[in-house]
């Protein structure tokens, strides 16, 4: 008989990972066809999988992912089971890939650190590359059959329907100037002083070099290279006494905010719409992750109708 019967829920599964759990490790969490998964196999395949500290002996561990990673283990058994009932084959050097890409990935490729933490966790390493074997396998099914062919329509199509993700608005790149005041009679003895550091100007020097000189008269001045940024995400003040700039131009001082501001506009691009030719691969990938994605969830659904799950 083929069914799924829901005993208690994910959330009550997992109370019981917490930091009284010591008692209740090999509580059956789930059987998935004749394969049972308890509540200390399912907290250490989420360590090993992350690769992370025990912290469940003593401490908490985060539900969500806990119960995430329980849907993931069936899955995986599942999957696993369906590529022996079709007696699949894969090469060892596919597996043996897996395991070394997970040892340089986890462990920076050295072997004892990999020992160690196997033994802190209580696995042989026989026993890890059959979990590595098992992930290969899962990795090796899902290619086959969730693989995804997308049309040239389709592309022209998604572009179409989201061509702002493809444009850019025009930008500017602007640097600021900022000297801040603490009363009136020095915000208008400030004003004059900034009024005349405008003066000083080298022939041939830059704009942070014009600021290194005017920071020898006024110190408090501070300097911000606000990189390329689009004039609407400048408050409304900033974005009036911008709008008009040239290159290498720059707005008079402003009061705002008890401080006075000036902005330079160093340089600025146009809006700018990227061709379908340019982003062509790009869409292609989102779309055929779209549905190797939806081809995958199909998939597994024709494998949990047909499989006995019970949650305990």
């Amino acid at each position: 008989m083929h069914f799924q019967s829901y005993l208690l829920s994910i959330a009550g599964i997992l109370a019981f990972v917490s930091p009284y759990a010591n008692a209740y490790e090999n509580h059956i969490v789930a059987i998935v066809e004749n394969q049972i998964i308890t509540v200390d196999q399912l907290r250490h395949d989420w360590q090993i999988s992350h690769a992370a500290p025990d912290r469940s002996r003593n401490g908490t561990t985060d539900s969500l992912p806990l119960r995430q990673h329980l849907e993931s283990m069936i899955d995986r058994i599942l999957i696993v089971k369906e590529f022996e009932r079709k007696k699949g084959k894969i090469p060892e050097s596919f597996i043996e890939g897996h395991y070394q890409q997970y040892l340089q990935k986890h462990f920076h490729n050295q072997r004892q650190l990999l020992s160690e933490y196997l033994q802190q966790h209580g696995k042989s390493i026989h026993e890890f590359k059959e979990e590595i074997r098992q992930h290969a396998i899962v990795h090796f099914m899902r290619q086959e059959n969730t693989k995804a062919t997308i049309s040239p329509e389709e592309i022209s199509h998604y572009y179409e329907q989201h061509r702002e993700k493809f444009s850019q608005k025009a930008q500017i790149h602007l640097q600021q100037v900022l000297v801040p005041y603490h009363s009136i009679d020095d915000r208008e003895t400030l004003q004059k002083r900034l009024e005349s550091v405008l003066s000083i100007r080298l022939q041939g020097t830059g704009f942070r070099e014009r600021i290194a000189l005017w920071q020898t008269e006024i110190p408090d001045m501070h300097y911000q290279d606000l990189g390329w940024i689009s004039p609407d995400d400048l408050r409304p003040e900033l974005q009036r006494a911008a709008e008009g700039l040239t290159r290498d131009e720059h707005t008079p001082w402003l009061d705002i905010s008890n401080a006075w501001v000036l902005l330079h506009l160093s340089d600025q691009r146009p809006e700018y719409h990227s061709p379908l030719p340019e982003v062509y691969e790009h869409i292609q990938e989102i779309l055929c992750e779209q549905r190797q994605q939806e081809n995958y969830n199909a998939w597994m659904r024709q494998l949990r109708q047909r499989a006995f799950i019970r949650y305990n």
